[in-house]
């Protein structure tokens, strides 16, 4: 799954526009806002998904809203308080190269 997001979406155009095939866009948000509470991003984007549902309708969004709110896709950058809070289910002093904050966003989003 890295290796996909990485080799696939990491160096696409900030404008490509993503229609995903399933609904776990406020699941995801309020995932991403319990590990970087802080993500103002995140936080505008959960509104306008709820008010989208409430009138029925899609979210679809781009590669460059991704970038902001998305952890999977900052691995290789992730924020101060994203990495506390690995620090706290994970051992301390393990790598935060790009693979290794991956696979500890993806052990608590399986769990989540």
């Amino acid at each position: 799954m890295f290796q996909t997001v990485r080799d696939t979406f990491y160096d696409m155009p900030d404008d490509v526009v993503l229609y995903p095939g399933h609904d776990y866009v406020e699941t995801n948000l309020r995932f991403t806002l319990t590990y970087e509470p802080e993500n103002a991003d995140a936080r505008k984007l959960l509104q306008e998904v709820k008010l989208l549902q409430q009138r029925e309708e899609f979210y679809s969004g781009t590669i460059a809203i991704e970038r902001k709110m998305n952890l999977f896709f900052r691995c290789s950058n992730p924020s101060l308080s994203l990495l506390h809070s690995l620090e706290k289910q994970f051992t301390q002093g393990q790598s935060k190269e790009a693979l290794q904050v991956f696979l500890e966003l993806r052990k608590l989003r399986d769990k989540w």
